[in-house]
Parts: structure tokens; sequence; C-alpha cells
């Protein structure tokens, strides 16, 4: 939690699952959009930071639970988005969510809450007209799989399957090099 101007914020990841139709740089890119569990509009996969786990490898979580999806996770955000939550109290709080463009490797047949949300491939101008958050919308607009696939091939991804393993070298590295 952090202070703002509405209060108290909350901080939370959100994943950006994405696939490629090739490997060209140029290749048309596809974002998967879960629904909202209550209002039923679209959203990321998104929710807390998992307790152990980096940022990325929590987004990575919130996708395989949320969208069914596993894949590598870039340990980079690529931005950042405010939202008001409403409470069934009728207080709100301030949610701040960082972005983790995540490749996706694998689609499951079942996961974890499948029975409670719709999951969509859009392209990238059609998620970003799909989402409420007029920063979401810029994030997605703006995304370039070219620009975070260096990363990913570097070793710094995060998957579901090495979260609890831990990472290579080389992302420990890199995690140095943004201190």
């Amino acid at each position: 939690m952090k202070a703002s101007s509405w209060g108290v914020t909350i901080q939370q990841i959100a994943a950006l699952p994405y696939k490629s139709s090739s490997d060209a740089l140029d290749a048309p890119v596809s974002v998967l959009l879960v629904t909202s569990i209550d209002t039923r509009r679209w959203v990321l996969p998104k929710g807390n930071l998992v307790k152990g786990h980096s940022a990325h490898a929590s987004a990575a979580i919130e996708a395989q639970e949320e969208a069914g999806v596993l894949g590598a996770a870039c340990a980079t955000s690529i931005g950042s988005y405010c939202y008001r939550k409403r409470r069934d109290n009728g207080a709100s709080l301030m949610i701040d969510v960082d972005v983790f463009p995540i490749a996706v490797t694998d689609e499951l047949d079942e996961w974890k809450e499948q029975d409670r949300r719709e999951r969509r491939w859009f392209s990238l101008a059609d998620a970003a007209n799909a989402v409420d958050e007029p920063e979401l919308k810029g994030i997605i607009r703006n995304f370039r799989a070219s620009d975070v696939a260096p990363a990913i091939a570097a070793g710094s991804p995060a998957s579901v399957r090495e979260a609890g393993r831990g990472f290579r070298m080389f992302s420990w590295f890199l995690a140095l090099l943004r201190r």
C-alpha cells in the first residue's frame, strides 16, 4: 500500500497474456482478456502479489488461475494504470496495477476460475476498446511484442512452472541492473 491524493492506494499486478501469429517482428499480436467476476466487463487477469514470489511471477500465477494460460512473464512492467474499486459497503479504494506481459505458450482446458470467467483473444485495437481504464487502453494499444521478446529470450522470464524453482542466473543479474 502507498499513500496518494485519494488516501491509501493498493498495489496489484496484472498479466497481459499475448501471442503472435508468427516470429516476424511485425506479426499481428493477440491479447487475452477475461471477464471480471462481478461486473462481467473485460479486464486483464490481475490480483495481489503472491507471497514469496516476484511481481512478474505473481502475474504469471494470476494468468494461470484467471485465464488458464501458461507462459513466460517479462520481469519488467510495461506500465501501470489506476482504477477505483467499489466495495459492497459503498466505500471505494484506489488500485494501482503494474502490467507484466506474458508470452503464452499453453492454454489449459481446465483452470481454477473457468466457471467464473469468460476468456477471449482480441486484436490489440479491439482489446484496447474492450477495457474501461484509459491508461490500460494506452498500454494495450502501444504494446509491441518485439519490445519485450529480447527480455524474455535473455532469460528473465518467470512462468508458473518456474515460480517455485527460482530463476536462472541471468535473472538475478537483470534484477541488479534495475536497482
